[in-house]
């Protein structure tokens, strides 16, 4: 069976963009492809608006078409419990960019337990529970939207409360106030965005997330937080670190 032409033609661009021929990052106007391809404006069009929907291209009304390009971000994991602080009036994310010119807005409520929150907290649907929002930028770009929720009797009146960085960290500021979490449940699940999601983080057509839930409990198994972490997939990477239990058992005293 043939090729369709738009999507022969979606295929050279796609190994061009793959070979980086596009330095600027700008492809040739639609006149200029339908001229060297010898093909249609419809059909040049519709190559265009395939890449689009792979997330490989982006569109600016009247000017042109661009080459999607960012520089990863290193979304670790298992650096849910590391130590924060080491940089003064920074939480763990500033820390892990601090080179990127990290930024973030904050926002506080106090909100009835939706459904899945309600389950994983394992309390009663439509309890009380504080949430906080955060919209997380690098170099003014948005790569992350981090939600978390805590029963509302555990960190009332605590810093959890106020819109602004808890510089010791939520782990260290629960574990201060008798709830230490001693393990996590890490749940990661990839989709695509919602529209809201796809707003605030300017996400292409094609683009799909993960979201990264993290429950975390105390010694005496109660659950204290919940965390939901959307991640645009063109954007970051999840990246973790592992020991082989041969090698881990063998450094043991």
């Amino acid at each position: 069976m043939t090729t369709p032409k738009h999507a022969q033609l979606a295929a050279v661009l796609r190994a061009r963009i793959a070979a980086d021929d596009f330095p600027d990052g700008r492809l040739p106007s639609e006149s200029e492809l339908m001229k060297e391809h010898a093909m249609s404006r419809t059909t040049v069009r519709s190559a265009l608006k395939e890449l689009q929907n792979e997330g490989l291209l982006r569109s600016a009304s009247g000017v042109g078409y661009f080459v999607r390009r960012f520089e990863h971000f290193s979304y670790r994991p298992q650096d849910d419990f590391r130590a924060v602080a080491t940089i003064q009036d920074a939480d763990s994310f500033t820390q892990a960019a601090a080179k990127r010119n990290p930024t973030q807005q904050i926002e506080v409520g106090i909100v009835r337990a939706p459904k899945d929150v309600a389950r994983r907290l394992r309390i009663a649907e439509g309890d009380s529970v504080v949430v906080r929002r955060r919209y997380r930028s690098l170099d003014g770009v948005p790569y992350q939207i981090n939600v978390s929720y805590y029963p509302l009797d555990i960190v009332s009146g605590t810093d959890v409360m106020v819109p602004q960085d808890i510089v010791r960290g939520a782990n260290q500021l629960l574990a201060d106030h008798g709830y230490a979490q001693v393990r996590a449940l890490d749940e990661i699940w990839f989709r695509m965005p919602k529209p809201e999601e796809a707003r605030w983080l300017d996400i292409g057509p094609g683009i799909p997330v993960a979201e990264h839930v993290i429950t975390g409990f105390t010694a005496d198994d109660q659950a204290v937080r919940m965390v939901r972490v959307i991640l645009p997939g063109d954007r970051n990477v999840i990246t973790f670190d592992r020991v082989h239990p041969d090698h881990e058992r063998a450094s043991r005293p």
